[in-house]
């Protein structure tokens, strides 16, 4: 199923391909990118549902990247996917915090 958002961000089914494309066109899938030391992190509207099983949709991923060179195509040295634009907020700010953190002790800083 493809989704789009609406105003308060919320996924909402969209049944025609040429809508949903042109509401792709004009918005951009990327909410929220970060670096948090050497790592990038980086959330994105999917716009489609992930979801594998029975449940509500799963439309949004955050993703950890290496910040060696970003136009290069990396694995993501971590991968969360979400339900709402809330939890997937949460998310990036949870691995921003946590590679922050990660980024600190490997530098050597006691903060």
């Amino acid at each position: 199923m493809l989704y789009i958002l609406d105003g308060s961000n919320a996924p909402v089914p969209c049944k025609k391909l040429e809508t949903w494309a042109k509401w792709r066109r004009s918005h951009s899938e990327v909410l929220a990118f970060d670096e948090a030391g050497e790592a990038m992190v980086k959330t994105v509207f999917l716009g489609v549902d992930v979801q594998l099983d029975d449940g509500p949709p799963v439309t949004f991923n955050s993703e950890v990247f290496l910040a060696i060179d970003h136009r290069k195509h990396q694995r993501a040295l971590e991968s969360r996917f979400y339900e709402t634009y809330n939890e997937a907020m949460v998310g990036h700010l949870a691995l921003v915090a946590a590679f922050g953190k990660v980024a600190g002790i490997i530098m050597g800083d006691k903060g």
